[in-house]
């Protein structure tokens, strides 16, 4: 009699109101979540967001498949970094932004998401290209400067008898940190959404294309065109190149080991880009437009670039800019 009860009373248990409530509540927040999900990808902004993450995870095993090919590994803790430091907290905002309804504020703070993801993820793509071994073109960089009349080694020359002229390049070299915060940044946060998605794409469409380029037309710097003598950092780069270059396992720390692109200037075409990424805010454009030129001359003055690395960088930067435009258009 009790043990044929048990199924009977489970049974009355399991139909009781408070427990059908519970279960119509569970399968109502469940349809409101899909629904929620379902709404945000069919939003102004969901496609893009579908569209960055098709990127990184195809990016990413890509690098990963060269890497292993060219015994490459890669000691990075750029990303865990980001995800304790920055991207915890930023999706931390936009969930918030989601659940209160502020959609710009949401995508704008998923915008800055995506962008410091890939500031760390697109470090990596040039160690691939570095690695492929063909010639470095540094005495074709050298005749095309000087049909320009720019002989970067008299430059550089001229400004290290000058300490008030090197500390100033050296300073506006290092502004660059700052420029590409500013462009990421403001823009998101500022409510110039589609500013901010162009110049995040243009970014990534220049520096895989920088990449292809470093691939196979690879350059030391001018100190080998031009024959004077590098600074130390410079000498260390150069030197971390050709370990690159061997043929044996390299490991590749970008806290240490990045910036490996001569030609074209990567350090201009950021420039140009966070000049772009900056120019609807009216009252930062003299600001940004004073920042990105001092770094171009900078990367001269300093001795890091030919005048035609920088030439080539501000084109890189254009057909980024463009290609943005254009993916946006399909998105």
């Amino acid at each position: 009699m009790g043990i044929a009860s048990i199924p009977a009373m489970d049974l009355i248990q399991e139909q009781t109101p408070a427990n059908v409530g519970t279960n119509e509540r569970r399968a109502s927040t469940e349809e409101g979540n899909l629904a929620c999900i379902s709404r945000f990808l069919r939003s102004e902004h969901g496609g893009f967001h579908c569209l960055m993450a098709g990127i990184a995870i195809a990016l990413s095993l890509t690098l990963a498949a060269l890497f292993r090919l060219e015994s490459i590994s890669v000691i990075n803790l750029h990303l865990l970094r980001f995800a304790l430091q920055c991207g915890v907290p930023i999706m931390a905002v936009a969930s918030y932004c989601h659940w209160a309804g502020y959609g710009k504020l949401r995508d704008g703070s998923l915008l800055v998401s995506w962008s410091a993801l890939f500031v760390n993820l697109l470090l990596l793509p040039s160690y691939a290209a570095a690695r492929t071994g063909f010639p470095f073109q540094d005495a074709l960089l050298a005749r095309a400067d000087g049909l320009m009349r720019i002989n970067v080694g008299s430059v550089a020359a001229w400004v290290h008898l000058h300490p008030t002229f090197e500390r100033l390049s050296i300073w506006s070299y290092s502004l660059m940190p700052g420029m590409v915060f500013a462009a990421i940044f403001i823009p998101a946060m500022g409510g110039y959404l589609r500013r901010a998605k162009e110049f995040l794409l243009a970014t990534i469409v220049a520096a895989l294309l920088a990449s292809c380029v470093l691939a196979v037309s690879p350059a030391i710097g001018p100190w080998a065109g031009f024959h004077f003598t590098p600074y130390s950092n410079q000498a260390w780069y150069v030197r971390e190149l050709q370990t690159l270059r061997a043929p044996r396992l390299f490991t590749a720390n970008p806290d240490y080991t990045c910036g490996l692109i001569t030609f074209p200037s990567f350090h201009v075409a950021l420039a140009a880009l966070g000049l772009f990424a900056l120019w609807p805010f009216r009252w930062l454009r003299p600001i940004a437009l004073a920042v990105a030129v001092l770094i171009a001359i900078a990367t001269v003055t300093t001795g890091w670039h030919y005048a035609s690395d920088g030439i080539a960088g501000i084109l890189v930067a254009a057909l980024g800019i463009v290609s943005a435009k254009v993916l946006l258009r399909l998105a």
